[in-house]
């Protein structure tokens, strides 16, 4: 047997792994390795080739992307994958942007306590304003009936509201359809209340 011809029996093998109903975990790191070029084609697509969190999130959801794809599905699974590794790439990138960067004032004569207290009073009140925010979803979780809409809003707040609409779904085994609505519901009730 030669070389190419034993490269082509390998290939079919790998292939077949993707649709074996319970893979192992020997199945799993063949998948990932061979498959792990999808995560770099991602992160160059954002510039976050050097980016440790980006690359982690990357490959957590390419683990996903084996794990959740359905096999009698037309999609192909680079396209797949491809979908879940940008989500969770994505994700990263509005968790950098919205990371507030605390200044460490240096103490000299410019130094302005009316302005550093304005700026803790600020802190203090957005905090305030997120535990009343943070209870009111929990009150609109308690109101909802609808078993899969609740459901949804569980598994979001478990996550600390930093979940993919797509995870979301995966694990409610509903519609993004479904998971937008409810998460849709859930922001027009809390800042309704919070204008109140």
């Amino acid at each position: 047997m030669q070389a190419s011809d034993l490269n082509d029996v390998l290939d079919i093998r790998r292939n077949d792994l993707l649709y074996k109903p319970k893979k192992t975990k020997q199945d799993i790191n063949i998948l990932l390795s061979v498959h792990k070029n999808l995560i770099y084609w991602c992160l160059s697509r954002y510039n976050k080739l050097y980016d440790a969190d980006a690359e982690s999130a990357a490959w957590e959801a390419l683990w996903d992307a084996i794990a959740t794809y359905n096999v009698y599905d037309t999609v192909a699974f680079s396209t797949y994958a491809v979908r879940v590794i940008k989500n969770r790439i994505g994700d990263v990138i509005r968790k950098q942007n919205q990371r507030c960067v605390f200044e460490i004032v240096p103490f000299d004569e410019d130094f302005d306590p009316v302005d550093a207290s304005t700026s803790i009073n600020s802190a203090y009140e957005a905090k305030e304003l997120l535990d009343k925010a943070n209870k009111l979803v929990d009150q609109y979780i308690d109101m909802k009936q609808d078993s899969i809409t609740k459901n949804i809003l569980i598994v979001w707040r478990a996550a600390n509201f930093d979940i993919t609409k797509t995870m979301i779904a995966t694990i409610c085994r509903t519609s993004c359809s479904k998971v937008c609505e409810a998460l849709n519901g859930v922001r027009a009730y809390v800042s309704g209340r919070l204008r109140d």
